[in-house]
């Protein structure tokens, strides 16, 4: 919530709930609750950005088309 607030954004952002934006990572264990080198072995099982899934274990979502200059070369 911090963040969002400081960018005037907690209208829309810093609340896991309905109709408001969210990027967020699901571990497959809780980091705060292994020893430290277990930390390394935390696979990611999805990234959200926006509400937005953009990545699941074993599946990647679609790249976007490029556009503008860095497109052209």
């Amino acid at each position: 919530m911090g963040a969002a607030y400081a960018e005037f954004q907690e209208n829309v952002k810093g609340w896991l709930l309905p109709g408001m934006l969210a990027d967020f990572v699901v571990l497959d264990r809780d980091i705060t609750k292994v020893a430290p080198p277990e930390i390394l072995k935390t696979r990611v099982l999805r990234t959200v950005v926006g509400g937005k899934t953009v990545y699941e274990a074993g599946e990647v979502a679609p790249a976007k088309k490029a556009t503008g200059k860095a497109a052209k070369r």
